[in-house]
Parts: structure tokens; C-alpha cells; sequence
């Protein structure tokens, strides 16, 4: 598996604890829109997956504004941490029960992502 590859699951993982939906997307014809399409209650966004370290090209920079000028949230993201620390902050503004555990679940999954890439840097 690649590395782009290995975030992808990772992040897939975490969206399937949180009880939200990811879809992995493929545009034909088109170059340089995000990877992750990822539901959550309440809210959808879209991630650029990028493996670690790396950053966007220009022409995924230029499509992900293009996106986020129609309104749409677009996040690039080299680890499934950032992604469960972005939902965990998302919900944790709200006042709602639901999102609430949300929140409490999201922040455990960004601690064990964190301390699991860590681990995995080191090897």
C-alpha cells in the first residue's frame, strides 16, 4: 500500500468510529479535485489526502479554491489525526448531545492516531 494509501484507510477508520461516511472519489476528466468526500452529521467536507509531508500541486490548489469559492469545505491533510482533531473541534462548538459524544469520540481517535503515527515515524 502507498502511502497516500495508508492515510486514506486510516482516515476511513476514523470516519467508521465516528459513525459518519467517507466516500473515496474519482473524477473523470477532471484533475486535481480532493480525494474524501467524508459525512458527518450536520456537516460534510472534503479531504485532499496527501501522504506525509506532502504538500497540494498547483493544480489541486487551484481546484480546491475554485470549490471552496462555490462553497464548499475542502481540507488537506497528511494524517488521520488532523482529521479526527478537525471533527472533534467541529462538534465541540456545538451544544448538542449527539455532538457531543461526537466530540469525545473524535478527540480519543485523534490521541490514538497521534500516538500510532508517532510510532510509526519512529520505525
Amino acid at each position: 500500500m502507498t502511502p497516500e494509501g495508508k492515510v486514506v484507510a486510516a482516515i476511513k477508520s476514523v470516519i467508521k468510529e465516528l459513525h459518519g461516511e467517507v466516500r473515496k472519489t474519482s473524477w473523470v476528466g477532471h484533475i486535481g479535485a480532493p480525494d474524501l468526500f467524508i459525512m458527518m452529521p450536520g456537516w460534510h467536507f472534503w479531504v485532499e489526502v496527501k501522504a506525509p509531508g506532502e504538500k497540494p500541486k498547483k493544480h489541486q490548489l487551484r481546484e480546491h479554491k475554485v470549490m471552496a469559492e462555490s462553497g464548499c469545505e475542502v481540507h488537506v491533510y497528511d494524517t488521520a489525526s488532523d482529521v479526527a482533531k478537525l471533527i472533534a473541534d467541529r462538534y465541540s462548538l456545538s451544544d448538542g448531545r449527539m455532538e457531543h459524544q461526537i466530540c469525545l469520540m473524535a478527540y480519543e481517535l485523534w490521541a490514538f492516531w497521534r500516538r500510532r503515527e508517532a510510532e510509526d515515524a519512529r520505525a
